[in-house]
């Protein structure tokens, strides 16, 4: 019976050691298994940048002129066509020499911020910069220019009153002049572009005269003089 218990007893401890050195394993496993997601996710955090999404640009703000040459060919102008998709639809464009401004074609009524942006990018296609207004260059330059004149202008009426003060304490009397209305404010009308491109619809999408197919043309049937001969001396033959 002694004996039954000792070998009961060895199988007990036995069996706690396994146990125990199981459960060495899995923790040295899970300790692993974490350092590894810690070191990767302190790398990517660390390390490696965020991927910024780049925001789509609106149509209307498509093709700048900043790389835009100036160096096309002009004298074949008219047949330099482009075709574009706007949000509103297909057109056809070109400028006109004649007209001073771009043509269109378009099945649908376009909007005056989509011909320029389609404008642009006929300009930058031929390279014809100096062919499209930019109003908003040039209305931003037309500000600046007011603000200038305002400024000059307030001067030049502080000054006026430091005179007619003198004047009026001087014992001599000058006529009066007739002062000139000096600007002193921008207004609702400055805040627009003095020129502006000219877009003239020719008609629908299909209309336009380099879309149409051309009337086909009958093939010429080309004989040699080998062919000429038998032909002409096959009456002559039969007679």
């Amino acid at each position: 019976m002694n004996e039954m218990y000792g070998n009961d007893f060895e199988e007990d401890f036995t069996y706690e050691n396994n146990l125990n050195s199981s459960q060495i394993f899995m923790i040295m496993v899970g300790i692993f298994f974490l350092s590894t997601i810690g070191t990767s996710w302190l790398t990517g955090y660390f390390l490696i940048e965020p991927v910024e999404e780049e925001e789509e640009i609106p149509y209307e703000k498509q093709y700048n002129l900043d790389k835009c040459k100036n160096d096309g060919d002009k004298e074949n102008i008219e047949r330099n066509i482009l075709l574009e998709t706007t949000p509103q639809g297909k057109i056809c464009i070109k400028y006109s020499n004649e007209e001073e401004g771009f043509e269109y074609w378009s099945d649908k009524a376009i909007d005056y911020k989509y011909l320029e942006t389609a404008a642009r990018k006929y300009v930058n296609t031929f390279s014809y910069k100096d062919l499209y207004i930019d109003r908003e260059k040039e209305l931003k330059e037309k500000i600046e220019k007011l603000k200038k004149q305002i400024d000059e202008n307030k001067k030049i009426i502080e000054e006026g009153e430091e005179k007619k003060e003198e004047e009026e304490e001087s014992v001599f009397i000058k006529p009066k002049k007739q002062r000139k209305k000096l600007k002193l404010k921008i207004e609702k009308n400055d805040l627009v572009s003095d020129r502006a491109n000219k877009y003239i619809k020719r008609g629908n999408f299909n209309d336009a005269n380099w879309y149409k197919k051309s009337p086909k043309v009958k093939e010429k049937k080309t004989i040699s003089y080998k062919d000429w001969f038998f032909t002409n001396n096959k009456g002559d033959k039969e007679n």
